[in-house]
């Protein structure tokens, strides 16, 4: 089984969310403009307990889990200035996003790509590069952004097998045999993931399994960390190291 087939296990309905991020998403924006609001906060706070009820009842993939899918939209919503002054890389990844985590489409990501669309379609453009705009970044640069989660996830899977093993260049080396990439770019890649997303770093996994936990608890109190930090300091959004 792929990567992304197990990213979806379970799901008929790719687009199914269980819960909505974006309520809570755009209160903490406006948290970030008003920190000393205290309307704002209880609102914010009233939230996420919603937020934390929803994720006491989800039992599927934790990357589709609601707190999951708060931190990938407020990714997204990081890419709206760019969708908004008309960029099509950002607009497609913003899509991209919200369908590898089960997330509804805003109204400023779906109307952009729905018009665009069509009018490719009814002869605006000569083509979806036109369309949507050329692929940005060096071809090296693209295919390690692309490569994020399956080699995380290639790295996890040796941390899970061997909490004890070291995180050394023999590791990822032995990553790398698994993706097909040197122990360099493995460890470059997963960090860059790691920062990217904001998730678990493997130090923090290993050192959970160490002290007799699983993987699915440490991805778990991981994300009860950043949510803590977020929680603590309204004004900043959680550390990802």
């Amino acid at each position: 089984m792929s990567t992304w087939e197990e990213h979806f296990a379970g799901f008929d309905h790719f687009g199914a969310t269980p819960f909505d991020p974006w309520p809570i998403v755009y209160m903490f924006e406006r948290l970030r403009v008003n920190p000393d609001d205290a309307v704002y906060l209880d609102m914010w706070r009233a939230m996420f307990r919603e937020q934390e009820a929803a994720q006491e009842r989800w039992h599927g993939s934790m990357v589709r889990s609601p707190r999951e899918q708060v931190h990938v939209a407020s990714q997204c919503l990081m890419l709206r200035p760019a969708i908004e002054a008309g960029a099509g890389g950002p607009l497609l990844e913003a899509i991209a996003l919200c369908a590898a985590h089960g997330i509804g489409l805003p109204a400023w990501v779906a109307m952009p790509y729905v018009e665009r669309y069509w009018s490719a379609q009814a002869g605006a453009f000569k083509g979806w590069e036109e369309a949507f705009g050329p692929i940005r970044g060096t071809v090296k640069a693209r295919e390690a952004r692309a490569m994020g989660l399956e080699t995380y996830r290639a790295a996890l899977a040796l941390v899970e097998e061997n909490p004890d093993k070291a995180l050394n260049s023999a590791f990822f080396a032995e990553v790398g045999a698994i993706v097909e990439r040197g122990h360099s770019a493995v460890q470059e890649i997963v960090g860059d993931y790691i920062d990217a997303n904001g998730a678990a770093p493997l130090l923090y996994v290993k050192q959970h399994l160490q002290s007799g936990g699983t993987l699915r608890s440490a991805e778990s109190t991981w994300l009860d960390k950043r949510m803590e930090q977020w929680l603590a300091t309204p004004t900043s959004p959680p550390e990802s190291r």
